[in-house]
């Protein structure tokens, strides 16, 4: 059984700091710090990671709010359309895995750069990232199951059973607040205060802390590897384990398309992309996980491309005003 913990928002002078979105920050810079990390111990370039890696950071967020009140809670959208602009209010988790996804696709084949390396770099950065965020969910309880005796249960406190409603003193009684809540599956013996329940967050951050150990050692230990092997462990590790967490949901909660919810829907296409990348694995040009000087300079970042062209013809420049002479002069004193 795990204690109920709750932290409570700190108020530095006006400015309230939530700890759900202290935890998403910190895994913000923790992921982006690690991500750069691999591609410097894989001789990648950072200038192209960070290119992407912006960017697919920023698509994440968007796409976890579109997924929320499209299909989690359309009902918002038909009340509210302007809901769709206030990114903060509400967000789904596999909506930033892909908004990420899409964005690092769709950047990655701009700039030509090793689709399955870099991947490897951004999964690598982006396991403990969710990690983080993973716990935020765990410390506002936000994922709360059905209710269980599993030994890694939550037990919630009598008015903490759905932590989303606010129950003022001489609040409803337990009934009252299950069915208002979509909760009506927990059963509570008359006279007891308290009730244990999953709190998927919390299973979260205990198998993606997992899949980040394995991550770090198969980067440490398999040298053979080929590119793309990180993507794919990372993959079909998690989705079918998050396919068969969200059985674990209340089937009130959360709307459910052919019998499954979004994330389940994501959770098989996450499976063949999986898949898909394994079969890329085999192409001969998908040999070295090294990645070559050759490779680097092959790569047409903008912002580089742009930095280099202007920085070589201003060199040009300088070196076609001064006479033949003088040039040689120059290099025989530099010796």
């Amino acid at each position: 059984m795990m204690p109920f913990i709750e932290l409570t928002t700190i108020h530095l002078g006006p400015l309230p700091i939530q700890p759900f979105g202290l935890l998403v920050a910190t895994g913000v810079l923790v992921g982006t710090s690690l991500g750069a990390k691999y591609a410097r111990d894989h001789n990648y370039s950072e200038d192209a990671l960070r290119f992407m890696g912006m960017r697919a950071i920023v698509f994440g967020f968007i796409f976890c709010h579109l997924l929320d009140v499209f299909f989690y809670t359309p009902g918002k959208v038909l009340k509210d359309p302007l809901v769709i602009l206030r990114v903060w209010e509400g967000i789904a988790s596999y909506g930033g895995i892909l908004g990420a996804t899409l964005a690092f696709t769709f950047y990655a084949s701009r700039i030509h750069c090793h689709f399955l390396r870099y991947g490897d770099a951004v999964v690598y950065g982006f396991v403990p990232g969710f990690t983080f965020g993973r716990m935020g969910c765990a410390t506002a309880h936000d994922h709360l199951g059905q209710q269980t005796d599993f030994f890694l249960g939550v037990h919630l406190p009598k008015l903490n059973r759905c932590p989303q409603l606010k129950l003022p003193d001489g609040s409803p009684d337990f009934k009252a607040m299950a069915e208002t809540m979509g909760c009506a599956n927990w059963k509570l013996p008359d006279g007891t205060a308290h009730v244990m329940a999953h709190d998927l967050g919390l299973y979260e951050v205990f198998i993606c802390s997992f899949l980040f150990l394995i991550l770090v050692l198969v980067a440490r230990f398999w040298k053979t590897r080929r590119p793309g092997t990180i993507i794919v462990i990372a993959a079909l590790y998690y989705a079918p384990i998050r396919f068969m967490l969200d059985f674990l949901r209340f089937p009130e909660n959360d709307p459910h398309y052919l019998g499954l919810t979004p994330a389940q829907h994501l959770c098989i296409w996450t499976v063949i992309g999986g898949l898909v990348t394994l079969n890329a694995m085999r192409k001969p040009y998908n040999k070295n996980v090294i990645e070559s000087d050759e490779e680097r300079a092959a790569i047409t970042l903008p912002e580089i491309k742009a930095k280099g062209a202007t920085s070589k013809s201003s060199d040009e420049t300088k070196a076609s005003d001064k006479p033949k002479g003088q040039a040689k002069v120059v290099r025989k004193k530099r010796k």
